[in-house]
């Protein structure tokens, strides 16, 4: 479901629509800035070696937004928007604990000011404490910026904290 969201696959039947327009009909270029993907682990969806300035700036030179000077400016502000110093920019995603790797995961997807982020059961990996922590933060997030979150998990209790509404999914089939 979430690739089929994100436009990475086309689903098997049925239409999906974006703004009230069919996702075939969408400009998939300017889709991939509006949609966005947190990954379920923080370890393995950043490059070990590129710094946390290079990891958040890369989404910004691809897509062509902020000038090159700027760039790191727009890098301090995501770090802050998730409760990280500055200093973090040039260590390495090694250097950091499972919940700063997420955070920078969230930082990264937040790069581009998307609509829409996919969380992909993005707390699952972490301790108690640690979750909760981010649960926190992705509310915040969404009232202070108005991204809309589809937040995946197998944990109903973390999805009945986070979210307003909740889609079971069984066997394939959507239940509301």
């Amino acid at each position: 479901l979430a690739r089929i969201l994100l436009n990475l696959i086309k689903p098997d039947s049925g239409e999906v629509f974006y703004r009230g327009e069919k996702f075939s009909n969408v400009d998939n270029s300017l889709f991939r800035r509006k949609c966005q993907i947190v990954f379920q682990d923080p370890q393995t969806s950043l490059n070990p070696k590129m710094t946390i300035e290079e990891t958040l700036c890369e989404p910004m030179v691809v897509h062509r937004v902020y000038k090159k000077e700027d760039r790191k400016k727009e890098a301090v502000k995501l770090l802050n928007m998730v409760n990280l110093q500055a200093s973090y920019l040039s260590r390495y995603p090694s250097e950091l604990s499972g919940g700063e790797r997420q955070r920078i995961g969230i930082a990264r997807a937040l790069a581009l000011s998307p609509e829409f982020v996919v969380l992909d059961e993005p707390v699952s990996s972490l301790d108690v404490t640690v979750q909760l922590q981010l649960l926190d933060l992705l509310k915040n997030l969404e009232l202070e910026t108005g991204v809309t979150f589809l937040f995946i998990t197998h944990d109903l209790g973390a999805a009945k904290y986070l979210c307003r509404d909740i889609v079971k999914l069984h066997n394939g089939i959507i239940e509301i």
